[in-house]
């Protein structure tokens, strides 16, 4: 193969791109540039490319990785999405992430179930879902997290409910519904519908919604009386 092209990307980092195709094929630092003999026009053997990827790209991609999940948590995808624009080439990203899934250290179920168990109280369950698998999570294995999400709050249904000690999508939005101070007896035709916008925005649906005001309304009709 042929080096093509050298393009600097700051802070002595160089893209280096060969006739196999316009998009950069990885990226080197200036020493390794001179260590590896790395000209624009010159051939690169398939020793030289090997040795590169396996003694200096795969580390780095590695260590890359660690320094990422340092801070938060990532999606199997979002960390290849990483090194991707890190200019790193494929089969480099597949061993770098076959790492830290042996480690353990890149999970999606595990990162699905506790981004379900953070946000399950503040969106529906289909929005959970939705960003999970915008994440790049398997839509199975999304669901499943938030079905564990769900399970592990069994004993705080809402009362009047017909799923019994599911936590279902109505102890939610009355939950969302009270922490905004929103009192179904004293609000007007506004209010009503700003709440029913900032819900559905979450991702409830009408039905769900309209249902759990009408509850909330009887039980305080009841206390009431």
């Amino acid at each position: 193969m042929i080096i093509t092209g050298i393009k600097p990307v700051g802070k002595g980092r160089y893209e280096i791109f060969l006739d196999e195709g316009s998009y950069p094929a990885f990226a080197l630092y200036r020493k390794e540039l001179k260590k590896f003999d790395i000209r624009e026009g010159e051939d690169l053997s398939d020793d030289v490319r090997t040795e590169i990827y396996s003694d200096v790209l795969v580390k780095r991609a590695i260590l890359r990785l660690y320094h990422l999940i340092e801070s938060r948590d990532y999606t199997e995808r979002e960390l290849r999405d990483r090194l991707r624009r890190g200019s790193y080439p494929l089969s480099v990203i597949d061993k770098a992430v076959a790492q830290l899934k042996a480690q353990g250290l890149a999970d999606d179920m595990d990162y699905a179930v506790r981004y379900a168990d953070c946000y399950i109280d503040r969106k529906s369950k289909k929005a959970v879902v939705q960003a999970l698998v915008c994440k790049g999570v398997e839509s199975g294995v999304a669901a499943e997290a938030v079905e564990q999400a769900c399970e592990s709050r069994i004993g705080t249904f809402f009362p009047g409910d017909s799923y019994g000690e599911c936590y279902d999508e109505s102890n939610k939005i009355r939950r969302l519904l009270e922490k905004r101070h929103f009192d179904p007896k004293t609000a007007d035709n506004k209010e009503y519908n700003k709440q029913i916008a900032y819900l559905m925005g979450k991702g409830f649906n009408f039905r769900d919604i309209n249902k759990t005001i009408k509850i909330m309304c009887e039980c305080t009709c009841e206390l009431n009386c």
